[in-house]
């Protein structure tokens, strides 16, 4: 929404004016587009994108069939990923 102006700027109804006061105590959650398309979790818990992940092993000279933790460093069998589900 535009502070600036009384038109408002965005689709979201929640946003809208006259919504807005009737939405207040309404409890929401903000969802954000996921950017991880492919996610999996490495067995020390960080999530990263399956494809990217192997990308850059390759280009690190990653051994087939392992993966490495990019900021870590640390590095396991493909078999330990784990599939992450986004709810």
């Amino acid at each position: 929404m535009n502070f600036f102006s009384d038109t408002p700027t965005s689709l979201c109804p929640i946003c809208s004016p006259e919504l807005n006061a009737i939405a207040r105590n309404v409890p929401y959650a903000q969802h954000a587009r996921n950017i991880v398309d492919d996610p999996v979790a490495l067995p020390n818990g960080r999530v990263y994108s399956q494809a990217n992940l192997e990308a850059w092993g390759a280009k690190q000279g990653v051994s087939p069939g392992k993966v490495r933790d990019p900021l870590t460093l640390e590095e396991w069998d493909a078999k330990a990923l784990r599939k992450v589900y986004v709810v």
